[in-house]
């Protein structure tokens, strides 16, 4: 079971660690809880270490529990600080440490991450600015902040991600997962409607929940990530730009614009097979009869067309069981695909996937069974490493 070490400092945003927590504990973390001298200003020891099953470390007086301390160190296997205050970055740029949390980060030797939160003024004050530059020179991730209200009821930039963000980064870092450093990465999310009058669509399936997963593990992978979605999205302050969409026209216009500047397209999304011809008003309930309906256009192909070779097309397919092989390596074929990840009816919506990965270039398979989300996003942008 991965540890990690939770910092926690004297920040109004320390309220949503017990959430973060037992998101960490449910998926099989397990979570140290270290606490600033103003933590328990904003979340109770008590509230931290029911959710995280753990004691919470408050103090660092006494020889003895430095000892203490700098062994559990050596147990874990990330140290994150969430909330980071401006006075905690400013501690940890300047190597100081006076508290459980900033003797915790200065001591720790593995990979760190922090999630700053404080007011806008604050986070673009230069000196700020600076000491996040010189703790990301030295190795260090830095998770957010976003666009948003903040505790002084003024909008803006600092406002703490997301526990479910926080808990995905987490999972990433702890999965080292795929450095995607520079790369344009395009995903497409969720399923396209097709009108059938002005009220009234026809749909898929598709949840949306994988495509947003890669998405999110892109960008959080340090890839310009765009993402092209039918349904709504998590925001990520690491997303270059969200893109709504509804129908197969609409996601084919916005790709084809997309992709003579991306470097990867994951497609996840589905796409209708077909659309209806004529839509005028709203249909009553006794004129429907059959409905005309025209296929659309096959957007990979068209894309795997135009791809040149320095650009990677990984496509999604689900299929029976019987058929899924022959129908993946036609499509990696007929497409142009690099790579297509397969999967059966039964993965729609599903919390734990099952899917194949196969290669244009070789006749191996990687199969996977059960993978959280965050597992199966952080297999799948592996395709996209240099």
């Amino acid at each position: 079971m991965p540890t990690i070490g939770l910092g926690i400092t004297g920040g109004i945003a320390a309220y949503k660690m017990p959430e973060l927590a037992r998101r960490l504990r449910k998926s099989g973390v397990s979570v140290r809880v270290f606490f600033s001298e103003n933590a328990n200003q904003f979340v109770t020891p008590t509230a931290m270490a029911v959710t995280a099953e753990s004691s919470v470390v408050e103090t660092i007086s006494g020889a003895e529990g430095y000892i203490t301390h700098i062994e559990s160190l050596r147990q874990m296997d990330l140290m994150v600080v969430s909330p980071a205050t401006a006075h905690f970055i400013a501690k940890a740029a300047c190597g100081l440490c006076d508290d459980p949390v900033s003797l915790a980060f200065l001591t720790y030797k593995g990979p760190k991450l922090i999630v700053p939160a404080m007011h806008d003024s604050m986070y673009l004050n230069p000196a700020v600015e600076e000491n996040i530059r010189t703790l990301t020179a030295r190795g260090v991730h830095v998770l957010g902040p976003a666009n948003g209200a903040l505790a002084s009821g003024d909008a803006g930039i600092g406002r703490m991600v997301e526990p479910a963000l926080i808990e995905l980064k987490i999972k990433l870092m702890l999965a080292n997962a795929a450095d995607l450093s520079g790369r344009k990465i395009l995903v497409t999310v969720g399923g396209t409607r097709e009108p059938i009058d002005d009220v009234r669509f026809v749909t898929n399936q598709s949840s949306g929940k994988l495509g947003s997963a890669i998405a999110h593990a892109a960008a959080l992978s340090g890839a310009h990530t765009t993402v092209v979605t039918t349904v709504p999205i998590e925001p990520n302050p690491h997303f270059s730009n969200v893109i709504s969409v509804a129908s197969a026209e609409e996601m084919k216009a916005a790709l084809e614009s997309l992709w003579p500047t991306t470097d990867v397209l994951f497609m996840p999304a589905a796409v209708s097979d077909f659309t209806v011809e004529k839509i005028q008003g709203k249909r009553r309930r006794g004129s429907f009869g059959s409905l005309a309906v025209t296929p659309t256009e096959d957007i990979l192909k068209l894309l795997g067309a135009s791809k040149r070779t320095d650009q990677l097309l990984v496509g999604f397919c689900v299929e029976t069981e019987k058929e899924l092989e022959t129908s993946a390596r036609r499509k990696l074929t007929d497409k142009n695909l690099d790579y297509i990840v397969a999967n059966t009816p039964d993965q729609f919506g599903a919390d734990l996937r099952s899917f194949m990965i196969f290669d244009r270039r070789t006749t191996d398979i990687r199969t996977f069974s059960d993978l959280s989300l965050p597992e199966s996003a952080s297999e799948i942008i592996r395709l996209a490493q240099k």
